[in-house]
């Protein structure tokens, strides 16, 4: 298939984020959302439906010399900036340059892109707009407050962190979720789950995998299942098994703080 140079390119010479998302989704029980810091498939939510890619940053090459700005719109940056401060959009805020917007607002791309990315996983929120989520873009409301905009951004960063992998579990986390107890040929051969153990064979095993972990989705994937089938008949590496733990730790953070975004819902979700 063709490339898409103009929204790749942004990822494949740079450092950027990106939020992915589907338009119109076959899935009904599930928003299709992740994050993604490298070029991205267009199946990286679903098998069916194309993913789109937003990146964060647009860089600009002008005669060798590289302009990195924010993607996003002044307008509505005003907009936000004005409800978190609690005045209004002014004649001398629309003229200001985004740069100068944002940063007169102590708003920084990153923080905008992180509470966009704790609504879309806020349950309360995915169940009160599902119908509307299946077939057009998620609508992002507008912070009203400096402090819900700031709890909000921070459960937002540290599913942007786990969704890269790049909060690591600790040792004793390692040894209390998805540990590796035995040894063998690490070879994926019979996959399955039973009672919070995650077999690759008849004899080896993650231990102590939650149950939500095993099933959650993202998209139209089961992360913890398909990680395993996409390798079956393969003998399973050190870095393996270290890759799978991380899995299994980043989805069951992620549901933990899914329950506390769920908490804070009723200060914005109106």
């Amino acid at each position: 298939w063709r490339t898409r140079e103009a929204v790749m390119s942004q990822f494949a010479r740079h450092e950027n984020l990106g939020l992915c998302c589907i338009r119109i989704c076959s899935r009904d029980d599930d928003l299709p959302v992740f994050v993604t810091d490298k070029i991205t498939d267009k199946t990286i939510l679903s098998s069916k439906d194309n993913a789109n890619v937003f990146p964060l940053y647009l860089y600009h090459d002008t005669l060798g010399k590289v302009e990195k700005v924010a993607n996003f719109n002044k307008d509505v940056v005003a907009k936000i900036a004005s409800g978190i401060k609690g005045t209004k959009t002014t004649q001398e805020t629309e003229e200001t340059s985004l740069e100068s917007l944002m940063s007169r607002s102590s708003l920084s791309p990153e923080s905008l892109f992180d509470y966009i990315y704790a609504v879309l996983h806020t349950p309360e929120y995915r169940e009160r707009y599902r119908e509307f989520l299946k077939v057009d873009f998620p609508r992002i409301p507008y912070p009203t407050d400096a402090a819900t905009f700031r709890k909000l951004a921070k459960i937002g960063g540290e599913l942007r962190e786990l969704h890269l992998l790049k909060t690591k579990p600790t040792t004793s986390e390692r040894n209390r979720i998805a540990n590796f107890p035995k040894s063998g040929n690490n070879i994926v051969e019979d996959i399955r789950f039973v009672n919070g153990k995650v077999y690759i064979n008849e004899e080896q095993y993650f231990d102590h995998v939650p149950e939500e972990a095993w099933s959650m989705f993202i998209g139209g994937y089961q992360p913890a299942q398909k990680w395993l089938k996409d390798r079956k008949g393969r003998t399973l590496t050190n870095e393996d098994i270290d890759h799978y733990q991380e899995i299994i730790f980043a989805l069951s953070r992620t549901r933990a703080l899914m329950q506390k975004l769920s908490a804070l819902s009723k200060d914005w979700l109106k």
